[in-house]
């Protein structure tokens, strides 16, 4: 699955957005009530999430431009798999061991990073000694732990190996949220990456990022 436009400028006519795929704008007329829909990319014009159905995140996978396209980074798909613009810092805390900031504001929908380790399938997720370290792929509906799917199933694991995420300690009001996006693998692949965005604006610069548990969770 690949484009062949130079700049994706329109949802419509990038090949990587398929008819019926994640991305619609819902739109009540105010008139009629009736509902209508367009296809649209999950990143605004200044390449900040756009939270196109409301406040919260969607659990379907955003599919972003690859490496097959024959647009460059410059694309407005192409966002998660850029290289980090937020500039980011290790710290201890006072309580919560380390933790990550950021050295300077934060503006509500900018993408901080995909968390990174060690891909497991479920059944080796599931004996790991260090569930708080491991994020469940699996975004499907229709993917059950029950389902005998264990081997088609997939989780990341990034307690020996990773990057600046898994540092991101636990909150019950997070300012950072989470949502799978796939740009190197087919979507119905269930190896996706986690990337976290921004849920509000973070005005004050080197405040803790804070996220929802870790512990074999699945994504908002």
């Amino acid at each position: 699955m690949h484009c062949t436009h130079q700049s994706c400028k329109r949802p419509d006519q990038c090949d990587c957005q398929p008819e019926g795929e994640t991305w619609e704008i819902y739109q009540k007329r105010r008139v009629t009530g009736e509902a209508t829909s367009k296809r649209a990319f999950a990143y605004d014009n200044s390449k900040n999430f756009s939270f196109l159905f409301d406040s919260k995140l969607t659990s379907k996978c955003v599919v972003e431009c690859n490496k097959y396209c024959a647009c460059d980074l410059s694309c407005p798909n192409r966002v998660a798999q850029r290289p980090r613009q937020i500039p980011i810092e290790i710290f201890k805390t006072k309580r919560c061991g380390w933790g990550a900031r950021s050295s300077v504001s934060v503006n509500r929908g900018n993408v901080l990073g995909v968390y990174t380790g060690e891909v497991l399938n479920r059944e080796a997720a599931k004996r790991t000694k260090n569930p708080g370290y491991v994020f469940d792929l699996d975004w499907l509906d229709n993917v059950d732990d029950d389902d005998g799917a264990d081997e088609l199933t997939y989780s990341v694991e990034s307690f020996k190996c990773g990057n600046w995420t898994r540092f991101m300690n636990h909150s019950c009001d997070p300012n950072v949220g989470v949502y799978m996006v796939s740009y190197d693998s087919l979507p119905d692949m269930n190896t996706p990456y986690i990337a976290f965005t921004a849920l509000k604006r973070i005005a004050q610069a080197r405040s803790s990022l804070s996220t929802i548990s870790l512990a074999r969770r699945r994504v908002l």
